[in-house]
């Protein structure tokens, strides 16, 4: 019985630990505070670069801040990478990762910025924007969204 039991322990934890590898935070993801609401809508696509198809995930973003449309690339959920109307814009994608990084349009200020997300927990994920290192200057100009935030998969 003893054994059976250690066995059925080991099964479950693998099985659990298997499901959480494959991953990856495509659907509607959601951060409420009071009266500010950030959703995002990630979806698996491909980009072709010189023949070559990577796997990718583009994303469209809506912000409400104080009750009040701040801005949103959500009408354009439709579309594909080939449109070019995503407002994220995630690289190397792949099920075994818990991090992703690339690019994310602020539509308020027109700037590109760095995105990270990192997955906490299958439902949860963290997300930080930050200035690319490379990027044109861009002292002085702020960021419309906040810089740290967690969202909640819908």
């Amino acid at each position: 019985m003893r054994k059976s039991f250690w066995i059925l322990f080991f099964v479950l934890l693998a099985s659990n630990l298997f499901a959480q590898t494959n991953y990856i935070p495509s659907g509607v993801w959601k951060y409420i505070d009071g009266h500010d609401t950030i959703e995002f809508y990630l979806k698996s696509s491909q980009m072709n670069v010189a023949g070559t198809t990577y796997p990718i995930l583009i994303g469209f973003h809506k912000y409400i801040k104080n009750g009040q449309l701040i801005e949103s690339s959500m009408g354009d959920i439709n579309t594909d990478y080939s449109d070019k109307k995503y407002t994220i814009l995630l690289y190397n994608v792949q099920e075994n990762r818990a991090k992703y990084s690339g690019n994310f349009k602020d539509l308020s200020t027109d700037v590109n910025r760095l995105i990270i997300l990192t997955k906490l927990t299958p439902k949860n994920i963290s997300v930080r924007l930050t200035s690319k290192q490379v990027s044109k200057n861009i002292n002085g100009i702020g960021y419309t969204l906040p810089r740290n935030f967690t969202l909640i998969r819908e």
